[in-house]
């Protein structure tokens, strides 16, 4: 396994899930706990808490509670239904943007033009060159 280059910087937009994980503590609940998460989702939660009027608290304590009412109405027994909120903040911040996108906000964000990529953490930086990959 190799070494990650402490430098290494991302497109502006955030690590596509390769980049180091960020460690935060929070309150969950009314209890302190500490988070580790992608750097995007730091900044997707902090986004989705501002549009909402909410603090990334309060927005992890909803999503620790949703989950926790989910599992009481499946009839999963309290102690099985502790679920790990670092698997559920992507699911949620994932289902989230979903649903909030539209055709006219993919036109704006320039999707549709054959690169799904662009305004992702997987976005070409703009000096890259493509190059097809050498012959096997």
């Amino acid at each position: 396994m190799t070494k990650r280059d402490p430098k290494k910087k991302s497109f502006g937009v955030g690590y596509a899930g390769d980049g180091p994980l960020k460690s935060r503590n929070i309150i969950v609940g009314g209890y302190r706990t500490s988070l580790q998460l992608e750097l995007s989702m730091w900044d997707a939660l902090e986004e989705i808490g501002s549009r909402e009027g909410l603090s990334i608290n309060k927005l992890c304590s909803s999503i620790k509670q949703r989950i926790e009412e989910q599992a009481r109405h499946r009839g999963v027994p309290p102690d099985e239904a502790e679920a790990a909120l670092t698997s559920a903040i992507p699911v949620f911040v994932a289902n989230y943007y979903r649903c909030s996108s539209t055709e006219d906000g993919h036109r704006f964000a320039g999707h549709g033009g054959g690169d799904p990529f662009l305004g992702t953490p997987l976005q070409r930086p703009p000096d890259a060159t493509i190059t097809a990959a050498p012959p096997r």
